[in-house]
């Protein structure tokens, strides 16, 4: 009870003044718009960023010179080569800025999010389907992409949107204390999917649930199967991903999830899914390395061992220029390090950023940070709720509001 109080009283403190007090490293602030953002990309060290209001503006961050491009913008993504690819409020999808810039293409639908593929492809993510090379491509209206409670056609908005190497987009959805979803749609195959449970789709089949894994692989033998040792899933089966906050992928294929909730109490994990090979992954799950402690009960001679996450987790991402996987929680940015099979972790900074008590979903802490990208070995761009873009150079940071 005592620790519900507190979690509490700091939902109260926090909502209030935090940016009145001081990151862990020296800050400061630039104010140029005085807003809020929605998302960024970064190309030569200069950011575009999308404001909560539909603007493009861009910082460039060696000589902090602060611009205004163009209205109506409301997703924006880089091609391999650099190009800006955008989409505006009426639906028209542009190339580049400025004078270059040209329309390629139109869609009658609110655009969500755009993305790139391999080949530089743009995927546009609307309120009604996947557009993909001038195709239109709708889910089954049973995929929790439409909500629980749907009334129209029309997708619910993405609390995450990630294509992987593999040319799968992850659609991640977070209800809150009510937990969430996660869905896929397959480029090659063109086909849409959700994470499914082994042990459900057996039950839903015999009514009764199985007792152990070798029920499962008997049931299953194109879905599950042993490998040195290893029990290994094929894609997209047993991914439980609720309140999902972060999706990244590794050097090697391995894709990495964060994952809050705070519903009277916190909890929340890293998983890191292995791929053994294609198709088929073993999950690890860090939640040690995460602030914790470690509870022992006792029920009829049982023991029982749990672990109580004391930190909520936002965004995740790999660092490709140094190799290693970092994440952020309330208690500020760490990096994983993996040595001899086994995970720790190393803290960064923390900054000290606001957020806002009564946000949809939010049961306890709102996540301030909402996405990250590194741009060199030590310098990391995040996006904040309500305190602009900030920009650490491995040193300090620089909020661009």
């Amino acid at each position: 009870m005592k620790k519900i109080f507190y979690l509490l009283f700091l939902n109260i403190c926090f909502s209030f003044g935090q940016d009145l007090e001081k990151d862990s490293i020296p800050a400061i602030q630039i104010k140029a718009f005085n807003s809020d953002y929605k998302d960024f990309v970064v190309i030569d060290r200069t950011v575009y960023a999308i404001t909560n209001g539909d603007s493009l503006v861009s910082f460039n961050l060696n000589d902090d010179k602060i611009e205004f491009i163009e209205n109506n913008v409301v997703a924006v993504t880089k091609t391999s080569k650099d190009d800006l690819v955008l989409a505006k409020t009426d639906g028209s999808i542009f190339k580049k800025i400025g004078e270059n810039q040209n329309q390629i293409d139109f869609t009658e639908d609110k655009v969500f999010k755009i993305l790139a593929d391999k080949d530089d492809n743009y995927i546009v993510v609307t309120n009604k389907s996947v557009y993909y090379k001038k195709q239109n491509y709708i889910p089954e209206t049973n995929l929790p992409m439409y909500g629980r409670y749907r009334k129209n056609k029309n997708f619910i908005p993405i609390d995450v949107c990630f294509l992987d190497s593999d040319n799968r987009i992850w659609f991640g959805y977070d209800f809150g204390e009510w937990g969430g979803d996660i869905c896929f749609f397959d480029i090659k195959n063109k086909k849409f999917s959700q994470a499914e449970s082994l042990a459900s789709l057996y039950n839903n089949k015999y009514d009764v649930w199985p007792k152990n894994n070798d029920t499962l692989l008997t049931e299953f033998p194109d879905k599950i199967k042993i490998k040195n040792n290893d029990t290994i899933i094929a894609f997209p089966h047993e991914f439980d991903l609720s309140n999902i906050k972060g999706i990244t992928e590794d050097g090697n294929g391995n894709i990495y999830t964060a994952t809050s909730l705070m519903h009277m109490m916190l909890d929340g994990s890293i998983l890191k899914f292995i791929q053994v090979e294609e198709g088929y992954y073993k999950t690890f799950e860090m939640k040690k390395i995460l602030k914790h402690t470690i509870d022992i009960n006792e029920n009829l001679g049982v023991k029982i061992v749990s672990v109580d996450i004391e930190e909520y987790l936002g965004p995740i991402q790999y660092n490709p220029f140094d190799g290693f996987v970092y994440y952020y929680t309330n208690n500020g940015f760490f990096k994983i390090i993996e040595k001899d099979n086994t995970y720790s972790k190393e803290f960064i900074f923390r900054p000290w950023i606001t957020w806002i008590y009564g946000m949809s979903n939010a049961v306890g802490y709102q996540m301030n940070v909402d996405k990250m990208e590194f741009i060199s070995k030590e310098e990391l761009l995040f996006l904040t709720s309500n305190n602009g873009i900030g920009y650490f150079d491995g040193e300090k940071v620089k909020y661009f509001k």
